[in-house]
């Protein structure tokens, strides 16, 4: 596997988000905040509008929302661990509690692709729910996340 020029994901444990668009809304405000890209409106904006196409949820608990704009400097990822599973209409009718956002500009689009595939692949297996979701503190669950992408992601 090629290595992806993917900057350090941000990680949020405990979560607090009601429904879909909150979290999107926390999760994009929080990159934003991070990476300084401006319009932060536009980039919800088309997370929200890829999401209202088709449902990212995976199953199992896990969502792969994603969305290019050319508002986002690179390829950028944020992991959450939500405080209680929201709907997200997903195939197994299980609600979500883990979450990847994956973000990029138009031009990244094969490496954002690469990241999507590599984490469909990673969240298929049984032993990363539990990881994640045994972990009992934010620095745990980073700690673990950075082994996944150590091992499966770069």
């Amino acid at each position: 596997m090629a290595p992806l020029a993917l900057q350090k994901p941000l990680v949020r444990v405990g979560l607090e988000a009601v429904d879909r668009l909150g979290l999107f809304r926390a999760l994009v405000g929080d990159l934003a905040a991070r990476e300084e890209f401006q319009n932060q409106q536009a980039v919800f904006d088309a997370v929200v509008h890829r999401e209202g196409q088709r449902s990212t949820a995976v199953g199992e608990g896990f969502a792969l929302p994603h969305a290019t704009s050319e508002h986002v400097p690179g390829l950028l990822m944020a992991a959450a661990r939500l405080a209680r599973p929201i709907e997200f209409e997903a195939p197994d009718k299980e609600p979500v509690d883990l979450v990847f956002l994956v973000l990029a500009p138009p031009a990244e689009m094969a490496p954002f692709l690469v990241l999507l595939g590599r984490l469909a692949r990673v969240v298929s297996r049984k032993d990363v729910a539990s990881d994640l979701r045994s972990a009992p503190d934010e620095e745990s669950f980073e700690a673990k996340l950075q082994e996944l992408i150590d091992a499966f992601l770069l």
